[in-house]
């Protein structure tokens, strides 16, 4: 009993004398929208850059990479602006331009990137960029972040008149570690929402979107 009480006692001196970790043990990472904007070419390839505080965000696209502002063959690099040390990515998806994310402290990236069949979110480690995780695949819908949730709204393909092929959507919430973990009653929340009726798997869904909507088995 006297070990857990001093322990306990620790911790709350612990986070009374360093707000800082406080914050990181306790709340969820933030992330937020991180504009990217073009600054003309470097060596043929266009030059796309998201200045912050800490980190400078560079997309670097091959010529015939950049298809309204998504990046199919490009360099991405994250720079630190104090000690000017760089890494880069070369192996990523689709970029989307408009879908990239900082968290507060700017030590973790969220980008939206995909295969063209489905649309998911990665997440780098700013300083070394190392993929700490990312989020399932969504089909067709957008996909987003606002602080600490993550939105994945899947879209449903029309089969013939009033039948469409449909898949989940998903909602993630970020930890302290900007680290995605599904809510599975989010998730079937916001699949209601959108298509009028829950499912957890790619089905066949009549009349999706309206109070009549109903899920059609393989047999029917």
């Amino acid at each position: 009993m006297k070990s857990i009480f001093l322990f306990t006692l620790s911790v709350i001196l612990l986070l009374d004398l360093n707000p800082l970790i406080a914050e990181t043990l306790i709340a969820p990472c933030e992330m937020n929208s991180f504009p990217i904007k073009s600054v003309g070419k470097e060596n043929k390839m266009e030059k796309f850059v998201g200045l912050g505080k800490q980190i400078e965000v560079i997309f670097k696209v091959y010529p015939g990479g950049n298809d309204q502002g998504y990046f199919s063959d490009s360099v991405l690099t994250f720079k630190n602006l104090k000690t000017k040390k760089t890494c880069d990515i070369k192996d990523g998806g689709i970029w989307n331009q408009n879908e990239v994310y900082l968290s507060s402290n700017e030590s973790v990236a969220g980008l939206a990137t995909g295969s063209g069949s489905g649309l998911w979110m990665e997440f780098y480690n700013t300083q070394t960029c190392k993929k700490m995780a990312s989020t399932a695949e969504v089909g067709g819908g957008p996909i987003h972040i606002t602080q600490s949730k993550i939105e994945a709204e899947a879209v449903c393909e029309s089969l013939e008149e009033n039948l469409s092929y449909c898949c989940p959507a998903y909602v993630y919430e970020l930890d302290s570690q900007c680290l995605p973990k599904k809510s599975e009653k989010a998730s079937r929340e916001l699949t209601r929402k959108l298509h009028g009726v829950d499912h957890s798997k790619c089905v066949r869904v009549l009349d999706p979107g309206t109070s009549k909507a109903k899920v059609i088995s393989s047999k029917e």
